[in-house]
This record gives C-alpha cells, sequence and structure tokens, in this order.
C-alpha cells in the first residue's frame, strides 16, 4: 500500500526497532499520570485511544475508526480544509481557523500521532487539491455549454 505507514506511538511494534520514540511516550504517559493524580480535568486521552487502536490492530478488528495509518495525516489535512473553508467566509476566520490547523500539526506530531511530514505532505496536497478543485470549477462556469433545450425558429413558434 503506498503510503502505508503508522505513526510514532506504534514505531517499535511496527518496526521490532528499538523503539527511539519510547522517551516521547514515557514523558506523556507521565504527565497523564500526574495529571490524575492531581485530579485534573483534562486527561491526556490521546493514550488510550492509541492503546485501543493497537489492541484493534493485534485483534485485527475491521470495524469503523479501528485502522491505524499516518500519512498523510487526516488531522491535519481537514483542520487544513476548515482553514481554506472559514478564509472564505472571512479573513478574520479564516486567520483563527489557520492557528487551529497549526495547533493541530504540532499536536498531532506531540501526541506521536504522526511524523511531521505525515503533516507536511497532508498540508501540501490539501492545498493542491482546494486549488484544483477551484480551477476545475471555475472553467465548468466559464466553458458551459450551450443549453440542450431545443429552440423552435421563429416562424414555427407562432403556430
Amino acid at each position: 500500500m503506498i503510503l502505508s505507514s503508522a505513526g510514532p506511538v506504534y514505531y517499535g511494534h511496527i518496526t521490532g526497532l528499538e523503539d527511539v520514540y519510547a522517551p516521547l511516550m514515557e514523558r506523556l504517559q507521565a504527565m497523564d499520570a500526574q495529571i490524575r493524580t492531581d485530579g485534573g480535568f483534562w486527561e491526556i486521552w490521546a493514550l488510550d485511544v492509541q492503546d485501543r487502536l493497537w489492541l484493534n490492530y493485534q485483534n485485527a478488528a475491521t470495524t469503523v475508526g479501528s485502522g491505524i495509518s499516518a500519512m498523510p495525516s487526516m488531522h491535519v489535512s481537514i483542520a487544513t480544509l476548515m482553514a481554506l473553508s472559514a478564509r472564505r467566509i472571512g479573513l478574520w476566520f479564516g486567520r483563527l481557523m489557520t492557528g487551529y490547523a497549526f495547533l493541530i500539526m504540532i499536536g498531532s506530531v506531540h501526541l506521536g500521532w504522526h511524523y511531521a511530514l505525515d503533516g507536511y505532505l497532508a498540508l501540501f496536497l490539501t492545498i493542491f487539491l482546494w486549488k484544483l478543485a477551484d480551477r476545475i470549477i471555475h472553467w465548468a462556469e466559464t466553458a458551459r455549454l450551450p443549453s440542450p433545450r431545443r429552440t423552435a425558429p421563429p416562424d414555427q413558434a407562432r403556430g
């Protein structure tokens, strides 16, 4: 499968190599444990989701939402698409959503969901496809074919 990959969170599991991302995941788990100990409201729920996804992978589950993939990042792609759409609504809304997309990009790497390259590719492809769709729509609107409705010659129209 082209671009088949799993994020850093699964690096050691998938490759069987030394998990160079283990320190990141250990740090996130320590932060989550501290938050839970302190009775914090925001736990790092991504860690539980990552564990469930791995169990689904091990059990060859084929249910909706049970797949592991990283490239390109759908998290970043959807956030970028939202930013591009928001820009059409207004400049301030576009800037707000661009900030959101930036946070999604940083968060997806920081939480081990994606390698940075996954996000960069998603960003590039989403903008490319957005511009391509815009050109296709523009072409379709300016190159409309004549209406297929028949018009009767003037002398027959009066009947």
